[in-house]
């Protein structure tokens, strides 16, 4: 009899088993579903709607991803379907599927809605972005390097004497000759900024400080900021850590034959996964 209730109980125990992993594979393949993703896409604003929205505009690109299965499933997990929207842009040769959050007609409004994003995603970075310059990515038409004779003349002699000053190692008078022309939108003042805080050369080293000026300074299209950028993201320094974001800028910066990134992919190649 003992025999027999053992029996009976073995059964039981096996057939609970295979009932969990029946239910457990239905919801799995329920979530992974094509209807699934379908609806999410439908969702998501595409290409079209982003190209009717005005140059003028911030938004904040939330991430970008090198196949679109994933960039859907990043968007439904994170329940940002009914705020974004998803455009394909060709980068170091590769395809990514970026994700911006939301349209602001004011910078400091796109600025708070990226500090909410960071708090609400803290795995990702997200950053600022115009209107103008997603529209040339999705056009094909890659940004093109800052250079001081492309700024006014006054800027440009500034900024000639901020570089004097710097090689000099007159750094204090470098810092404040760059900064105002940095903060009015000097991409060429941003990088040198950047530089400094990552260095350490004149003023207390900071990541934080040179993520941030790199940054302004890439978006514009700043080639050696978008190395610098890069790099910043792959090891993590002043910023979360983030293969995707910093292949991303590395690649950017490749692109417009930056000698360094081009000598990095070469020692680094870039696998998706890596």
């Amino acid at each position: 009899m003992p025999d027999k209730n053992k029996k009976i109980s073995l059964l039981l125990l096996n057939i609970t088993a295979v009932c969990s992993f029946f239910v457990y594979s239905l919801l799995s393949v329920r979530a992974e579903s094509p209807d699934g993703a379908d609806t999410v896409k439908s969702q998501v604003k595409a290409e079209p709607w982003i190209l009717q929205q005005s140059d003028e505009l911030y938004t904040v690109q939330v991430s970008a991803f090198n196949n679109k299965v994933s960039a859907l499933h990043f968007i439904a997990a994170n329940r940002l379907q009914n705020d974004v929207a998803l455009f394909k842009a060709n980068s170091g040769g590769k395809v990514w599927y970026k994700a911006i959050y939301k349209t602001f007609t004011k910078r400091r409004d796109a600025v708070r809605a990226k500090e909410e994003l960071a708090r609400r995603i803290p795995e990702q970075a997200p950053w600022l972005r115009r209107f103008a310059d997603i529209h040339r990515e999705i056009h094909g038409i890659e940004a093109a390097p800052l250079h001081p004779a492309l700024v006014n003349p006054l800027t440009a002699d500034e900024l000639r004497r901020g570089q004097s000053a710097f090689i000099r190692q007159d750094y204090a008078k470098a810092r404040a000759i760059w900064m105002p022309l940095a903060v009015r939108g000097s991409a060429e003042a941003q990088y040198g900024l950047g530089f400094m805080y990552e260095s350490g050369w004149g003023v207390k080293r900071d990541y934080a400080k040179a993520f941030e000026w790199y940054e302004k300074a890439a978006i514009q299209g700043h080639v050696k900021s978008q190395y610098n950028l890069g790099l910043l993201y792959l090891n993590g320094f002043g910023v979360a850590k983030d293969k995707e974001k910093g292949r991303y800028w590395v690649q950017s910066a490749a692109t417009h034959n930056d000698a360094r990134a081009l000598e990095f992919l070469k020692k680094n190649p870039m696998r998706d996964g890596s």
